[in-house]
């Protein structure tokens, strides 16, 4: 799936979106609100996460959007090229696939965000 277009990285989101919704919602429950940081290749994304919080996504440009959304009903994106970063806001259709209905039937996600604590 290519996600250098707007199109491929929504695709590959809502492809994903069970994975995806409960990382940034379990990153949101243990940091605050932010967004999912996703590297990626100049095409595919990659298996690298991390979530930025507040501070962190004002230091990237992006802080009004967190300031703005509702981790409730969606999740904030930012996908990392080596070239730049690309934003996106995604929320799901239907209200039974929100974040927090997702991280309920995800697996403990304990370790997932242990090295950004460091």
């Amino acid at each position: 799936m290519d996600i250098s277009t707007p199109n491929g990285r929504s695709d590959y989101i809502f492809s994903e979106w069970p994975t995806i919704a409960a990382y940034a919602y379990t990153g949101y429950q243990k940091y605050g609100r932010g967004m999912l940081v996703i590297e990626c290749t100049p095409t595919v994304p990659t298996d690298d996460m991390k979530f930025w919080n507040e501070a962190n996504a004002k230091e990237e440009g992006v802080g009004e959007q967190v300031t703005a959304y509702d981790p409730e009903q969606e999740i904030l994106v930012v996908f990392s090229f080596p070239t730049g970063n690309e934003f996106g806001q995604f929320r799901p259709d239907d209200p039974n696939f929100s974040p927090p209905i997702m991280a309920s039937y995800a697996p403990p996600t304990d370790e997932l965000w242990q090295e950004a604590d460091a």
